[in-house]
């Protein structure tokens, strides 16, 4: 089992339509910011193995054209992780961004 987790500064839908698109692989309704970037920047910093558990990714070697890292993180933790929930929360806050919890179906 795992905990999925969005977050985002800006886009067009209630937040459990934005994490649907997130999860499908659709980032077009969410408007990009650097706050995502830094968010992104500082969870590898403090976490680096992190980084496999986030998307979109940052390389996608079967993708022609590189997501925009800008727009959205989706994070999945697994059970074992789940202790840095309430961390990612407080920094995602930090940094002004909106999130979706869809196992509480809440907004953070």
């Amino acid at each position: 089992m795992s905990l999925d987790f969005c977050f985002w500064r800006e886009g067009n839908g209630t937040s459990a339509e934005l994490y649907e698109q997130a999860a499908e692989g659709d980032y077009s309704r969410f408007v990009s910011s650097q706050s995502v970037l830094d968010f992104r920047s500082e969870m590898i910093s403090r976490w680096p193995d992190i980084e496999d558990s986030l998307e979109p990714l940052s390389h996608n070697p079967f993708a022609e054209e590189q997501e925009d890292l800008t727009r959205c993180v989706l994070i999945t933790l697994s059970l074992g992780r789940s202790d840095l929930a309430p961390v990612l929360i407080d920094l995602a806050s930090s940094l002004g961004l909106r999130g979706y919890d869809p196992q509480q179906e809440t907004d953070l």
